[in-house]
């Protein structure tokens, strides 16, 4: 099963949306109504709903209260531009490599590093001092052997992107991945939100960073709870990708929130909250590299 809403993410949501809306709207009664909603919502749903499934319903409520379809797009762009900065210093660091296996591993770190950008769980990140840090960490429940053998062998990649900045470093990634490889991929299918929620990368983002230059590279999206959006984590037909594809790459606590019970996909990102790291067998902040074997 996926991971169940605990007790300790309720104040961390409510948190977060009162956060959100008072990026789009200085009305106290807005933010009231929306809170208001929040808690409504919050207290009628099933917790056995993974967070990320709860998030994306009071979402859906600030979207309709407030009007605004997409209240941190300027700061995504912000962090696009950023990242691609950052990704340029990062890509000359990996050059500079004594072998094809160290470039590959700095690849990895800087891609998890990346992660730190998310207005969820904390909301406060400084990008250049995570890749500084985690650059020299090793990494927890560390499946990265196995993932470093399944990158040179496979032909088909799936990789779920997790938010908007952090696909600078996805990009490196990926660039880094086949030149160690030394052929490309068959077929890269890169999965985005169809729809805003948070921070999360779109299609948009995507473009931004230069993603469509790869080659064989698709886009798929996936769904932000809205209609028309995609489809969910846990539907059939994103099941369907991840039996299609050699190798699956996911990005971010929230798609191992949503995706842990599927097996044969490699979880990458740093352990945000308590209640997570516990779960995983790591330290807060640790960074993860996890193989969904069931």
């Amino acid at each position: 099963m996926t991971i169940k809403t605990h007790l300790v993410c309720v104040p961390c949501m409510l948190r977060h949306v009162l956060e959100t809306v008072k990026k789009v709207s200085d009305k106290e009664e807005i933010q009231e109504e929306v809170l208001r909603k929040a808690l409504e919502k919050i207290h009628e749903v099933d917790w056995e709903k993974s967070p990320i499934d709860i998030t994306n319903m009071l979402y859906s409520e600030i979207r309709r209260i407030t009007g605004v379809e997409d209240p941190y797009r300027e700061l995504k762009r912000l962090n696009n531009i950023e990242s691609m900065r950052l990704a340029r210093e990062v890509a000359k660091d990996i050059e500079d490599s004594v072998d094809d296996g160290e470039k590959l591993k700095k690849a990895t770190l800087a891609a998890i590093a990346g992660n730190i950008i998310d207005f969820g769980p904390t909301g406060e990140f400084s990008v250049k001092e995570t890749l500084e840090r985690i650059m020299k960490m090793e990494m927890k429940a560390n499946d990265y052997q196995a993932l470093a053998k399944k990158i040179h062998t496979a032909d088909t990649l799936l990789y779920f992107a997790d938010n908007a900045g952090e696909i600078a470093f996805d990009k490196l990634y990926l660039e880094t991945i086949l030149r160690v490889r030394k052929r490309p991929f068959g077929k890269i299918s890169f999965v985005v939100k169809g729809g805003p929620s948070i921070n999360d990368a779109m299609l948009e983002d995507a473009y931004t960073v230069g993603l469509d230059k790869l080659t064989n590279i698709e886009f798929l999206l996936i769904g932000n709870g809205a209609k028309g959006t995609g489809p969910d984590r846990d539907s059939p037909e994103v099941r369907r990708w991840i039996e299609e594809n050699e190798l699956v790459i996911s990005k971010g606590q929230a798609n191992y929130e949503g995706m842990s019970d599927i097996s044969g996909i490699f979880f990458l990102l740093i352990a945000k909250c308590s209640h997570l790291a516990e779960l995983l067998g790591v330290k807060r902040q640790n960074i993860v590299v996890k193989h969904s074997s069931y």
